[in-house]
């Protein structure tokens, strides 16, 4: 019996933070919504030039398996081939973190 109680008890520690993660997963869609969707959803200027680059399955980023979010921020922050750099005044550190997290289902 104390044993069920001690895993109740373990389980419902862990009930705050399942909360929190998908309340950063949830975050972490809307901006990219806001931040990234018109160049990086269907049809998008970036999702366009990844088709000429990669398989088209994985040239939409959300649809993208093994999408390192250390690639994310570096590309995000430094640019690469078409894509510019986004400046800390557009995404700041701490948006680019749950933007990366997301897209990379940390």
């Amino acid at each position: 019996m104390k044993i069920k109680q001690l895993t109740g008890f373990l389980w419902l520690l862990c009930l705050p933070s399942i909360h929190t993660l998908a309340q950063e997963a949830a975050e972490g869609e809307q901006l990219f919504v806001e931040k990234c969707a018109m160049c990086h959803r269907d049809l998008g200027m970036g999702t366009v030039m990844l088709m000429s680059r990669i398989t088209p399955d994985q040239a939409k980023l959300e649809d993208r398996i093994e999408l390192p979010a250390e690639l994310v921020k570096t590309v995000v922050r430094n640019g690469l081939g078409n894509m510019f750099s986004i400046s800390r005044a557009e995404v700041s550190d701490e948006q680019l973190d749950k933007i990366a997290a997301y897209l990379s289902e940390e």
